[in-house]
């Protein structure tokens, strides 16, 4: 049944709302710049109406009841912002590692790999027209070594790459199990504000910025759900899937179970993830296979010119028209590294098909021709294609995932930034509503009085 006093207890709910709605704008407008953080509104619903009896029941207004403060986000864009941004991270990643890559090869130059076996082909042509001339063949020498110490030197940058890229990984996973635990520590602060009903929309602030780090390292899933005890708390689980590279068979595995407890990541986990084309692990890894890759398949091209000159070099005749038989290269038959062979010399370098023909140089001829008939060149320029094709791919995946990150960042703001006119606006509205209420209560105050006082 309504009271005497309803006015005035409606009035005073208007001005609690009000004050509640004063404080949040301002709270708002002084962290309109902070990152992360997302806008507040105030709670509130209509108190519960009361009945009353006259001729016949009606049932009236009890005002406002206010509940504090409420922040303005979406869980789905949200997650469609970490999906995205996660692999909009792997190609970032992918994308500056192909492209220090690319540098490797340092196409074209005159101090590249493909440079080394032009000069040193060209000399053996050299030697094919001047068979007899001991510094031509001094030259075929110094060309041999130089082209080994190309390969090296390429296979040696590949070789630190894959090892830095590796060590990205290791230190990425340890950043990751940090991140999983300062998450779960922020979870506890949650639950326990929230089992009291205490406002824990800046703990919740935090967390969404740690997980959005989280995604951008890793292909994660974000569940929320009600805790079977507690109505009035929120549990948060968060999970990633990694396939059996043998079976097949994908595993959903937890990295922080219920909300509370951290299941450290592993490195052999990185290399098994499903959805193995998000987050800077992802790409690290994928980036160390692909340098050691790059890496074989240049030492396997090496070996083989070492090789296909050896075959020629047993066939021939020396500058004396008499030794036959000795190796240029000496290639390790586990490794595949090639150095020049220990009794390799100048002199005996088979620019002869036929023995005691000193001048004849048709074997020097077919040696050099091996840059085409060896399909050397193709082969290398096959290499060297498909990374600038990786490149430009990477490059077209990386600008696609960083549009679509960036129109779900201007959703994400438009659902969850502060716009400062809007927020002063609302500041005026919560004032000019104190202002009312304190009318109405100054009011209904003087008119009990006069009540009273004629009594």
């Amino acid at each position: 049944m309504s009271s005497t006093f309803s006015t005035i207890n409606i009035a005073d709910s208007a001005l609690n709302a009000s004050v509640i709605g004063m404080n949040i704008a301002s709270n708002n407008i002084a962290n309109a710049q902070t990152p992360g953080y997302a806008r507040e509104t105030v709670q509130q619903t209509n108190a519960s109406s009361i009945q009353s009896f006259t001729d016949h029941y009606t049932y009236m207004g009890q005002g406002v009841d206010a509940k504090g403060a409420q922040r303005q986000t979406n869980q789905y864009i949200n997650a469609q912002l970490r999906d995205n941004s996660s692999q909009n991270s792997y190609w970032s990643q992918v994308n500056t590692a192909l492209t220090n890559l690319q540098g490797v090869f340092n196409e074209p130059s005159g101090t590249s790999v493909r440079s080394a076996m032009d000069t040193f082909f060209s000399n053996w042509n050299q030697l094919s027209q001047n068979p007899t001339d001991s510094g031509v063949r001094a030259t075929v020498m110094e060309s041999a070594q130089n082209m080994i110490d190309a390969f090296n030197a390429m296979n040696n940058n590949l070789t630190q790459s894959s090892t830095m890229y590796q060590n990205e990984v290791s230190q990425g996973v340890s950043t990751t199990n940090t991140i999983a635990k300062n998450i779960s520590e922020l979870n506890t602060q949650i639950q326990n504000a929230q089992k009291i009903g205490a406002n824990a929309s800046s703990l919740e602030d935090q967390r969404d910025a740690l997980l959005n780090q989280l995604s951008n390292l890793m292909p994660i899933n974000v569940t929320y759900s009600q805790d079977s005890s507690n109505p009035n708390v929120t549990d948060m689980s968060v999970t990633y899937d990694t396939k059996n590279p043998t079976t097949g068979a994908v595993t959903t595995n937890t990295l922080i179970d219920n909300g509370t407890t951290p299941h450290p990541l592993t490195v052999g986990d990185v290399a098994n993830f499903k959805n193995n084309q998000y987050g800077s692990l992802a790409g690290y890894n994928y980036m160390q296979g692909y340098a050691t890759h790059v890496a074989s398949e240049m030492q396997g091209l090496l070996a083989k010119v070492a090789n296909d000159v050896n075959g020629y070099q047993k066939s021939g005749y020396g500058a004396d028209g008499s030794t036959t038989g000795v190796p240029l290269f000496d290639i390790n038959s586990t490794t595949n590294a090639v150095t020049i062979d220990s009794k390799a010399s100048a002199a005996n370098l088979a620019a002869a098909q036929t023995a005691g023909s000193p001048t004849d140089g048709s074997n020097a001829l077919a040696i050099s021709q091996l840059m085409q008939t060896g399909n050397y060149d193709s082969t290398y320029a096959g290499y060297v294609g498909q990374v600038a094709d990786d490149v430009q791919s990477a490059n077209n995946q990386q600008q696609t995932y960083s549009n679509l990150t960036t129109q779900l960042q201007n959703t994400q703001t438009a659902i969850s930034g502060v716009d400062i006119n809007q927020e002063m606006s609302n500041m005026i509205q919560y004032q000019q509503t104190y202002e009312a209420s304190s009318k109405l209560i100054s009011v209904y105050a003087n008119m009990l009085n006069t009540l009273i006082q004629n009594a």
